[in-house]
């Protein structure tokens, strides 16, 4: 690239506040930055400093504006003719610009995608989540459809996304590319970590054996599926103990409140809320646990594990078996099976020594989905579909 003559970026992300979805999008918007792009980052809401407690630091720099006519609105509504020509000046104003558009979820893009046809220009769209039971109507299906027709491209972040997203919205699968989370490469290295500087989780204790789940509590992430299976377990490893990692939703919570303050006062399970040092919590226990009942696409949380050399017990939901192979780099139960979960776990916990090279593999397969892989190929998608080329 000309250091004199920098490509510019426009990163637009229509959302409604700040999570995993987003945190992407900034992440793709520094590698943008630190690779030279001149890279704008726009959003449709203005994320407080309270929306990046658990950002890294470089990614806190990266300058952002607010378009409000990002924000999604009501479809066939005045409000919704009215972002559409708002966003349509806003791509005027950088004609020369490559456009990502980071969805958290599939519709979001809808007035953006709309506002490009009346340009005629072209934009690269990341699919972010797709859930299992999205289904659009007609009308917004044709829509999506001509998104792909005029030569935008589409990235999903798993194959299972990517699959589900061709079903629902009827375009071939063949048109949408598929481009994996990943975490820094070298960022965290393992047993050659220097914990001097780290302070210590008074939580997880050596003599324990400390099982980990990062992830909201809430009913996606299948934190209910636990509960069944501590009673069981207890019995046999009463050294064991859960932590949960993330913040919780109500009511979902209060469903189990009663059973899991029992284990809670036992010390069976913490709840250490939302952390800022998930990597460093992760590299003092013996296991991650992984039972959600669906990703966006795959799962961030999986691979942070994978990055430490934990051992892995994971559901087969979404994406998840394209990452951790059964009996290579993890064990993986059925989504939504308690029983076949107590059975993996109770089977790890029997056998440690066959779990500590499964948490090999899956630190050696981590380095297949690295953050700069993420960055550097969809920059490449965005260079194709700036050049007329279409993403096969």
């Amino acid at each position: 690239m000309d250091a004199l003559a920098p490509r510019s970026l426009l990163v637009l992300v229509p959302g409604e506040g700040f999570g995993g979805a987003e945190l992407h999008a900034l992440i793709l918007a520094n590698g943008a930055l630190q690779l030279g792009y001149d890279t704008d980052l726009a959003t449709g809401v203005i994320w407080s400093p309270q929306s990046f407690p658990f950002c890294r630091p470089e990614l806190k720099s990266v300058p952002r504006r607010l378009v409000k006519a990002l924000k999604p609105v009501r479809l066939r509504s005045a409000r919704f003719i009215l972002n559409v020509l708002s966003l349509a000046f806003q791509l005027t104003r950088s004609p020369e610009a490559l456009v990502l558009c980071a969805l958290p979820w599939p519709t979001n893009g809808l007035a953006l995608m709309s506002a490009l046809r009346l340009l005629g220009r072209r934009a690269v769209f990341l699919f972010q989540l797709v859930p299992p039971d999205f289904h659009p109507s007609g009308f917004v299906k044709r829509m999506l459809q001509k998104s792909i027709q005029a030569g935008d491209g589409w990235i999903a972040i798993s194959d299972y996304s990517k699959q589900l997203l061709a079903r629902t919205t009827e375009v071939a699968a063949e048109s949408i590319t598929v481009i994996h989370n990943g975490v820094p490469s070298g960022t965290h290295s393992g047993e050659d970590r220097d914990y001097s500087s780290v302070s210590p989780n008074p939580i997880a204790k050596e003599e324990l054996i400390n099982i980990c789940t990062v992830g909201r509590i809430c009913h996606q992430k299948g934190y209910d599926l636990i509960l069944p299976c501590l009673p069981h377990l207890y019995e046999e490893f009463p050294e064991l103990r859960f932590h949960w990692v993330g913040e919780a939703e109500y009511p979902y919570i209060h469903s189990f409140d009663e059973r899991l303050e029992t284990y809670e006062r036992l010390g069976v399970v913490a709840r250490l809320g939302h952390r800022t040092d998930v990597i460093d919590t992760l590299e003092r226990m013996n296991m991650f646990l992984l039972p959600t009942r669906y990703e966006g696409g795959q799962s961030l949380a999986l691979t942070e594990a994978m990055s430490v050399g934990l051992p892995i017990v994971a559901s087969d939901a979404s994406g998840i078996p394209e990452v951790i192979r059964h009996g290579v780099e993890g064990l993986i139960f059925r989504n939504g099976d308690s029983c076949d979960l107590m059975e993996k776990l109770r089977w790890a916990l029997r056998h440690p020594d066959e779990m500590k090279r499964m948490g090999a593999a899956a630190r050696a397969r981590q380095k297949e989905f690295t953050e700069e892989k993420m960055i550097a190929g969809t920059l490449a998608c965005l260079e194709k579909v700036a050049g007329g080329e279409a993403l096969v």
